[in-house]
């Protein structure tokens, strides 16, 4: 009976040295559980709170930004001139179609794409405060000019 006053006791990986009666041995291990039934249930609340956070960000997110194409061919960029909607993440999708490479840049903005000839790209611009935003192909800068206005 010596055996059932001091033991060790094994729960979930974890090992505990119960003194005293069996009964008591029992109480520790019933109190251990409820400890982690409690850390469980916590878990979950932070769960669930986190998944209905995430939830209400994702509907408040903005929609997929507009695509817009542009081809650059013989040193000219067409559209030259291209509105888009100010306050919108856009993308702009870019194809070199000329014979020899092009490099669609705008400074201000600090976005640039070099394009081998056949190549296509695209351009993430995050949202524009209005204006008007000029892009260049470098390797043509007097025959090539794109107006992006943001109204």
């Amino acid at each position: 009976m010596n055996f059932l006053r001091n033991a060790m006791v094994e729960v979930r990986g974890r090992s505990f040295y119960a003194e005293g009666a069996g009964h008591a041995r029992h109480g520790r291990v019933l109190n251990m559980l409820r400890a982690d039934f409690v850390h469980a249930a916590f878990v979950i609340a932070l769960w669930l709170g986190l998944g209905w956070a995430v939830e209400a960000a994702a509907q408040t997110a903005p929609a997929d930004p507009l695509v817009f194409s542009i081809v650059i061919k013989d040193g000219r960029i067409a559209p030259a001139r291209l509105e888009v909607p100010a306050g919108r993440k856009i993308k702009l999708a870019v194809k070199n179609e000329g014979p020899g490479p092009s490099e669609f840049e705008n400074l201000s903005l600090r976005v640039e794409k070099v394009l081998a000839p056949g190549a296509s790209s695209f351009l993430v611009i995050h949202p524009l405060k209005p204006g008007t935003y000029r892009f260049i192909d470098e390797f043509h800068p007097t025959t090539s000019e794109m107006l992006l206005i943001a109204k």
